[in-house]
């Protein structure tokens, strides 16, 4: 009778053991698996749940956040390094960021599930990069990202810069188009740059904050040919006459990048087609261009883009000279 007393306390000595010990090694894999599972939820709240509950697991639970994160291996990298603090100056080697804020660069990378999360964190919509870039400018233009990939010493001079339009031409400096090369974008990117901006706003962005160079978020989104960018700034009362501290308007930027469509957008919402700007883009290697007063036509023949010259025509448009001439300032 004892026997088998001792032989039933034995077995269940071993299963409770063996249970406890089956228990602890399943545990963390199915803890992984949960807190992976929240990743897609509809609320932020669980969202972030799910984060800081896979970040407590380690190393194991950090390899399964990269490799299952909505935005990609390199955006999960960033959260990584920010988590802690949101609104800190970081750097991503992975993407080649030397200056970044980790919104403005989930901005300009089109990570619209990161910058979700960095906004509910707390992120500061008005902090700025160098050249006072917001994260609505990153979102609006991708391109502005450049400024964020180069060393401190190798930033050009912001009055060089100032005569730049963000997409670049054959007359800018050999850094900026090496640059340029590197930044193609996709559709993915763009409809998540759409994404961002479109809650950036909604979270109080400011739709007219000006760079140190006077470029507002639609200068940015003009010059990137965003169609449904410019129309989702203007319909949230982004100014269509805006000018840079030289004088150019959005649409100077739309006829030198040749985007009919984007030049009726602007004209339709009200734009004066007779606007002056003090500076044409052109110049070579680090020579800046000569200061002249151009109006929108002036822009669209010295481009020879024709279609938008006759469009522009029609719709009252003038060349600067002609415009000096009516009203008696001719030189």
């Amino acid at each position: 009778m004892k026997t088998g007393l001792n032989i039933k306390l034995g077995v269940g000595v071993v299963l409770f053991f063996g249970i406890t010990l089956l228990s602890l090694l399943l545990w963390k894999p199915l803890s992984i698996r949960w807190n992976l599972s929240k990743l897609h939820s509809a609320d932020i709240k669980t969202r972030i749940n799910s984060i800081n509950g896979l970040l407590k697991l380690g190393d194991k639970g950090k390899e399964a956040l990269i490799s299952k994160f909505p935005d990609g291996e390199n955006a999960a990298k960033l959260l990584l390094k920010c988590w802690n603090n949101v609104n800190e100056t970081t750097q991503h080697e992975e993407l080649g960021y030397k200056l970044g804020l980790p919104i403005h660069i989930a901005a300009a990378e089109g990570n619209h599930y990161l910058a979700e999360l960095l906004v509910e964190k707390g992120v500061k919509l008005e902090k700025r990069i160098f050249m006072d870039f917001t994260a609505l400018h990153c979102a609006a233009n991708s391109n502005c990202r450049w400024f964020m990939k180069l060393n401190k010493n190798d930033l050009p001079t912001i009055g060089y810069l100032s005569a730049l339009p963000i997409y670049g031409n054959a007359s800018c400096p050999k850094i900026y188009d090496n640059h340029q090369k590197e930044l193609s974008e996709n559709v993915a990117q763009s409809s998540g740059c759409f994404k961002i901006a479109e809650m950036l706003i909604r979270k109080g962005a400011e739709v007219s904050a000006k760079c140190t160079c006077g470029y507002t978020p639609l200068h940015c989104a003009v010059m990137a040919k965003r169609k449904a960018v410019v129309k989702l700034l203007i319909e949230n009362g982004a100014g269509v006459e805006a000018k840079s501290k030289l004088g150019t308007t959005p649409l100077h930027l739309a006829i030198a990048s040749g985007n009919l469509q984007i030049v009726k957008l602007l004209v339709i919402n009200g734009t004066d087609v007779n606007l002056f700007t003090e500076y044409q883009y052109g110049g070579t290697g680090w020579n800046p261009p000569q200061k002249a007063r151009y109006s929108p036509l002036d822009y669209a023949i010295s481009y020879g883009h024709t279609e938008i010259e006759k469009y522009l025509r029609k719709r009252g448009a003038q060349t600067g000279r002609e415009l000096e001439k009516k009203s008696g300032t001719e030189k």
